[in-house]
């Protein structure tokens, strides 16, 4: 049991070590492009409102295919299967940006960190 616990204490004094670092690596990141930095975090920030708006717009897909039985016609339906589509494809573009992004980040950063090395 004892042995337990020193294995967790361990870990977690190895998981503090890590992110003591963590701002250095910030730092070193941001001066490479802060720009693509920004860019990647807006990214992140619109992906993580995503799932909000599909459950949104499934509650209004629901209600509009209930008014759309009772009134026999496809108009309550129109506008949230419009917006789900629009939702979809803003994903899409965003995870192929975010991509491209942190792609173009990686050889900044080496590039970066070579100019270091080299001064």
């Amino acid at each position: 049991m004892q042995n337990d616990d020193e294995t967790k204490k361990f870990k977690l004094r190895d998981i503090f070590k890590v992110c003591g670092g963590l701002p250095r690596v910030l730092r070193l990141v941001w001066e490479a492009s802060p720009a693509l930095m920004l860019g990647m975090a807006l990214i992140t920030l619109l992906q993580g409102i995503t799932p909000l708006a599909t459950v949104i717009i499934a509650r209004l897909l629901i209600d509009g295919a209930l008014q759309a039985i009772a009134r026999g016609a496809i108009e309550p339906v129109v506008l949230p299967v419009l917006l789900q589509l629009a939702v979809s494809l803003a994903g899409i573009v965003c995870g192929r940006l975010y991509s491209t992004f942190e792609i173009l980040l990686i050889y900044r950063l080496s590039n970066h960190m070579t100019l270091l090395i080299l001064r």
